[in-house]
């Protein structure tokens, strides 16, 4: 596990049931890890904050995918963004967009205010500052992220 790496949560709330359910995806949230033991959340009804990741790792059913493309530097840059998002606000809109996207199937635009972002739109936008683009997505979703081709890591949907 390095820094930038993205650790990918299968969560068991009424929301996080939801997120799975409708983008099909075995995860709900994504933290951009810190260190071995910290990483950057945004979370719903918290400031982007620090956290400890270790109840996160122990848990089968969560995932680290690491970008084998990342130089230090590109790390580094990704670490240095997810710094300056702390404090941010957690963006509900993204998540409504999310929804509108999976549950309603209509076009989302790309809505780039960064004032506030969802824990997908977080992990994104601190890959694409360190000029990694992870997903075409307009508005990425975890599910968009975990699929992403440039991400390695277990993905429990594959067989074999």
């Amino acid at each position: 596990m390095l820094p930038g790496d993205l650790l990918f949560i299968h969560g068991t709330d009424l929301l996080a049931t939801l997120i799975e359910w409708a983008e099909s995806n075995p995860f709900s949230h994504v933290i951009v890890v810190k260190n071995d033991h910290e990483g950057y959340q945004a979370y719903p009804g918290r400031k982007i904050e620090i956290v400890n990741i270790d109840k996160y790792l122990l848990d089968p059913a969560n995932e680290i995918y690491t970008c084998p493309i990342l130089t230090d530097e590109q790390r580094s840059q990704i670490i240095a963004t997810a710094e300056s998002f702390v404090g941010g606000n957690y963006g509900y809109k993204d998540i409504v967009a999310d929804g509108l996207r999976y549950i309603l199937h209509l076009k989302i635009h790309d809505i780039s205010d960064t004032s506030t972002l969802d824990c997908s739109m977080f992990a994104y936008e601190c890959y694409l500052k360190a000029g990694v683009r992870l997903t075409w997505a307009p508005v990425p979703s975890v599910a968009d992220l975990s699929y992403s081709p440039l991400l390695i890591g277990k993905r429990p949907w594959e067989v074999g």
